[in-house]
C-alpha cells in the first residue's frame, strides 16, 4: 500500500478469496466493495477500518462475520446480500450510525433480533431468507422508511408494525399472509405497499389511501 489516501477500495468482480493483511492497517478509507470477489471471510482486522462509512460485500460466500464489526462506529451503509449468513454478533448493535442494513437472499430462520438496536436505521432488507415472524418490538425503529420483507414464511406481521409512522415501503410479497393487521392500512407516510404472491384476496377501502399497492 502507498501513503496516499484511499478513501475508496473496489475488489469487486476480482479473485480475491482472502484479504491482504495490509489493507486494515490503514485508516483512511471510507468504502469497501467486495461485491462477488470470493472472499470467505471478514478477519477481525476489519475492525481497525474505524472511518469506513459503506461495505458491499454482496454475492460472498460469508458464513458470519466478525465481533469486530462492531468497531466500525461510521459505518453507515452494509450490504450483504447473496451470502450464507444466519445471524448477525450481538456487536452489530453498537453502529449506532448504521441506516442501511441489506439481508436478502441469505439463510435467517429467524428475525436477527440484533438489528432492533439500530436506532438509526432507515432501510431493512430481508427478502428470501426463512424468517417466520417479526418482532412486535421492530415498532422501536422509528427512523424506518424501506421495510422489504418479501419471500419469507410470514403468516402474520405484528400490529405494532404500524407504529413506523416514517415507513414509505412495505414489501411482503411472496408470503403466505392471508390479511394484514388493520392498522397497516392506514399508516400515514406509506407510499408502495408490495402484498404480490400472498394469499391476501380482499382488500378493505383503506386501501385506496395507498398510493402503489403492488397486488
Amino acid at each position: 500500500m502507498t501513503d496516499v489516501a484511499l478513501r475508496f477500495v473496489d475488489w469487486s468482480w476480482k479473485s480475491v478469496p482472502r484479504l491482504p493483511a495490509d489493507l486494515f492497517t490503514r485508516n483512511d478509507i471510507w468504502r469497501l466493495d467486495l461485491i462477488h470477489c470470493g472472499t470467505e471471510e471478514l478477519p477481525e482486522a476489519i475492525g481497525n477500518l474505524t472511518k469506513l462509512r459503506t461495505l458491499y460485500a454482496n454475492w460472498c460466500r460469508l458464513r458470519a462475520l466478525p465481533e469486530s464489526i462492531g468497531r466500525l462506529v461510521e459505518l453507515e451503509d452494509l450490504w450483504l446480500n447473496n451470502n450464507e449468513l444466519c445471524r448477525l454478533p450481538e456487536s452489530v448493535g453498537r453502529l449506532e450510525r448504521l441506516k442501511q442494513l441489506c439481508l436478502d437472499s441469505n439463510q435467517f430462520s429467524v428475525f436477527p433480533l440484533v438489528a432492533l438496536q439500530l436506532q438509526c436505521l432507515e432501510n431493512l432488507r430481508l427478502v428470501d431468507n426463512a424468517i417466520p415472524a417479526i418482532p412486535e418490538e421492530i415498532s422501536g425503529l422509528s427512523e424506518l422508511r424501506n421495510l422489504s420483507l418479501g419471500r419469507n414464511r410470514l403468516r402474520v406481521l405484528p400490529p405494532s408494525i404500524a407504529k413506523l409512522s416514517r415507513l414509505r415501503y412495505l414489501g411482503v410479497q411472496g408470503n403466505p399472509i392471508a390479511s394484514l393487521p388493520p392498522e397497516v392500512w392506514a399508516m400515514p407516510s406509506l407510499v408502495t405497499l408490495n402484498i404480490a404472491h400472498t394469499g391476501i384476496q380482499r382488500v378493505p377501502p383503506e386501501a385506496s389511501r395507498i398510493p402503489i399497492l403492488l397486488r
